[in-house]
């Protein structure tokens, strides 16, 4: 799971200048986040502001889904035109 945050998911950033090598590495030596931050140089990765990884863990862990007796599902035809349209 810390891996897939290091590498970038959508609920935080990123560390800058970890790429998928230096982040597998730095898991297999240090196992977390926390110890990862901890033994980074500085000036060589920037640590995002607020780099909400331990809500990102939460969310993977207890993800929030919804209901499926509360969905209601409506099958229609699609709208060819406007899926091959470009839309800005």
């Amino acid at each position: 799971m810390d891996l897939c945050i290091l590498l970038g998911c959508d609920y935080c950033d990123k560390i800058k200048g970890i790429g998928p090598k230096n982040a597998l590495k730095l898991i297999q030596e240090h196992k977390s986040i926390e110890k990862i931050i901890q033994s980074l140089d500085k000036s060589k990765h920037q640590v995002p502001e607020n780099f909400a990884f331990e809500e990102a863990r939460r969310l993977f862990r207890e993800p929030e889904v919804a209901n499926a007796d509360d969905l209601e599902l409506k099958w229609e035809k699609p709208d060819e035109e406007g899926l091959v349209r470009k839309q800005f």
